[in-house]
């Protein structure tokens, strides 16, 4: 019963009485929980293939500063400028 005093009788008491006490426990069942998890399902990628994400992620923002300067030396040396304006009285 949740109202009777004995404490064996109430198993939501302890946690009543200290409320970090719910939130510990709960953390204790995530952790538990994700170790099991870990043991039992092998890795699904190889721990090599998460560490190169950063790498690749410098090359491609590297990959399109290039391809931004490269587009503004295009623009400025473009060949299809106009004829010099020549005065026709």
């Amino acid at each position: 019963m949740m109202g009777s005093g004995d404490p064996a009788a109430d198993p939501l008491s302890p946690l009543l009485r200290h409320p970090g006490a719910l939130t510990l426990t709960l953390s204790r069942r995530v952790a538990m929980a994700r170790d099991a998890t870990a043991a039992a399902v092998p890795a699904l990628r190889p721990a090599w293939l998460i560490d190169l994400i950063p790498l690749l992620v410098v090359l491609l923002i590297a990959a399109h500063v290039l391809a931004l300067g490269y587009w503004i030396y295009r623009l400025a040396t473009d060949g299809s400028r106009q004829p010099a304006r020549s005065k026709k009285h």
